[in-house]
Parts: structure tokens; sequence; C-alpha cells
């Protein structure tokens, strides 16, 4: 997946706050299992504690492309944190290498259900990126409700 430059893009020697977590990303000794624990479930929590104008520091910079299907992740994430704080979406999220095609869900250790699970109950954000998560990975520490809370509807 690769792009033009443009304008807007940051310096690759400039890192932003989600390089920080997408380094780890083709590292060997980091399974997708521990990626997924990382990035799905810590970053939405650490996004939810920041103060509005640092989240939105933060939600503005663009990050590097990785070539992998965790640019979508992170994109969704974004996409949804800005989503859940009424913060704007930046156009980085919405550039296409940031989409799957075909969704995808990380840790395919998961049982099938959980991947249906996924499907239904995604927030938007990440149904239209392409990269699906169970639900029950946000919670009230990242600013969403209890996953059940949807079951109860």
């Amino acid at each position: 997946m690769t792009h033009a430059p443009r304008d807007d893009e940051q310096h690759a020697d400039q890192d932003t706050y989600f390089d920080a977590y997408m380094q780890y990303i083709g590292d060997p000794n980091w399974p997708e299992r521990d990626l997924y624990r990382v990035i799905v479930c810590g970053l939405p929590r650490n996004l939810h504690a920041m103060d509005v104008v640092t989240r939105r520091q933060v939600l503005s910079a663009r990050p590097r492309l990785t070539g992998t299907r965790w640019d979508a992740m992170i994109a969704a994430i974004a996409e949804h944190s800005a989503d859940r704080h009424g913060d704007p979406h930046s156009p980085w999220m919405g550039e296409p290498e940031r989409f799957l095609r075909i969704p995808w869900m990380p840790c395919e250790i998961y049982a099938p259900s959980f991947y249906w699970e996924a499907m239904l109950f995604s927030p938007p954000a990440f149904i239209r990126h392409g990269a699906l998560i169970h639900p029950s990975n946000l919670d009230e520490r990242s600013g969403d409700p209890r996953w059940e809370a949807l079951l109860e509807t």
C-alpha cells in the first residue's frame, strides 16, 4: 500500500503518538494477540484518558503507514475515539490505504462466535474500515458502554 506524498504529510523523522503503538507491527517477537491487546485494548483507553486538547492534537497527526491491515485498525480506533468524544475526523483517517475490502478480525484464535459478534456489534468506524474487534475489548475505560448493554437494547 503505497501512495504519493502529499503536502500535509509529516516528515518521516517525526513520530506521532500512534507510531509508538505501531513500532511492533511485523516484529516476530510480538505475536498478533499481544499487538491486539496493546493496540485494540490499550490505545482507546489512553486516548480516552487524554484531555481534549491533547487528544485532538494526537488525532490530527497523521501516523505512518505500515502496509499492513493494522493501518485500518489504527484509523478505526482513531475515528471511533473522535466519534465517541465529539472530536473532528482528521483527513488521514479517510485515506484509501486505511480501509480493507475484506473484513479482518485480528487474533483468529477466537471462537467463531466472536467473529459473528464482532460483525454485529463492532462500532461503525471499525465496520467502515473493515477492521473488526470483539466489542468486549471496548469498555468504560475507553469511554464505551459495556458491550452487553448492546444486547439489552
